[in-house]
Order: C-alpha cells, then sequence, then structure tokens
C-alpha cells in the first residue's frame, strides 16, 4: 500500500527540480481541521496532517535553464513543450522562454486541469 501523501510528494519533487523554496507553494491543515496554513519549511508528511498545493500559485507551465537550451515544460505531463537555445538572436532564451511560459499559463487553471 502506498503512502497517504505519495501522489502529492511526487508533485513536490517535481517543483523542487525547479525551486530551492518549493514549500512556499504548499499549505497544511491540521488534523482536518479544515483550516489551512502556510509551509515555512520542508514537509514532514505526516498522515494525520492534510497537504495541498496553494491554489494561486501553481502553474502547470514552469520553465528550466538546462546546460545549452531552455525549456518550458508541462508539469501535469512531463514533457518539454517548447524548447530553444539560451541565446536567441542576441538575447537570452529565458526571456524568451518565459514569455512562452506566460502564453501556455494564460487562462489555465492548475487546480481544474
Amino acid at each position: 500500500m502506498k503512502h497517504k501523501h505519495a501522489d502529492l510528494m511526487l508533485e513536490y519533487a517535481k517543483q523542487a527540480q525547479v525551486s530551492e523554496e518549493p514549500w512556499r507553494n504548499w499549505e497544511v491543515s491540521y488534523e482536518g481541521e479544515g483550516v489551512w496554513f502556510d509551509i515555512s519549511v520542508q514537509p514532514s508528511w505526516d498522515i494525520n496532517k492534510e497537504f495541498r498545493m496553494k491554489k494561486k500559485t501553481m502553474k502547470r507551465y514552469y520553465v528550466t535553464n538546462e546546460l545549452n537550451a531552455v525549456c518550458v515544460w508541462d508539469s501535469k505531463t512531463g514533457v518539454c513543450v517548447y524548447q530553444t537555445s539560451r541565446y536567441v538572436d542576441g538575447y537570452s532564451g529565458y526571456e524568451k522562454a518565459v514569455k512562452e511560459c506566460d502564453k501556455y499559463n494564460s487562462g489555465y487553471n492548475f487546480n481544474e486541469g
């Protein structure tokens, strides 16, 4: 039988690949109180607590800086949906990828998809 929070732990691990402080996107509720609090450290994944991603901050698509390229990733499928060189036409490929990422995220609600 898998851990109660296994699916959330997997999503957290994906976020940790691109963020030094992934807990900033998460909340915790203590023993079914129904009141949610920001997490300020690495989650404990205690089975007596509930965890969730903050609804306002999560985006489906995110940007990573690879060795020679910049990618826009779909966090739901794990697929790179857009890739460009780190330097394009004299400016940062990262800036271009961020614009593309914003296009992908515009109108997308992570919690519905």
